[in-house]
């Protein structure tokens, strides 16, 4: 997750950073946690939990609970970072559905009760449309939503 993050600082790779390099990117890095654990109460609490994040993990199929999930976030971030548009990312991350089931992963990186790791950009795509709209929850989002709209988020 760093690396995704960091390359809202660092336009190119280099191996030697300033303190204060090193300083900026702790502090986005641990922005961007907080707001991922203060959007969700129930990750949070998990984490005191181990039969809560087995139910979350297992049973809700929470994507933060998996790798691809910070991955995808973490993408998301960066380019909200990179777009100046930090604080609707931090207002609006609230309302995702983390779960799998969801329309911004079922059918995409979570296929037959699989993760598939090869789509996430269209996951990425679909989480930062929804995150510009007002108000959007899975169930205003008709069924043929990812058929009509996908090609064109994937354009811009």
């Amino acid at each position: 997750m760093c690396k995704i993050i960091s390359k809202c600082i660092f336009r190119r790779k280099k191996y030697e950073y300033t303190d204060s390099e090193v300083d900026r990117l702790y502090k986005i890095v641990s922005r961007f946690f907080d707001v991922i654990f203060d959007s969700d109460d129930e990750l949070e609490s998990s984490f005191l939990n181990p039969n809560e994040i087995r139910r979350l993990r297992l049973s809700e199929h929470h994507a933060l609970l998996r790798p691809i999930g910070w991955e995808i976030v973490a993408e998301i971030y960066k380019d909200a970072i990179l777009e100046d548009k930090l604080e609707i990312f931090e207002n609006k991350i609230v309302n995702l559905s983390w779960s799998l089931e969801s329309v911004a992963f079922k059918d995409i990186i979570y296929v037959r009760g699989k993760v598939v790791s090869k789509d996430k950009k269209y996951t990425v795509m679909l989480l930062k449309h929804l995150l510009s709209l007002n108000g959007v929850e899975d169930l205003d989002i008709p069924d043929s939503f990812l058929n009509d709209n996908i090609v064109g988020l994937l354009q811009r």
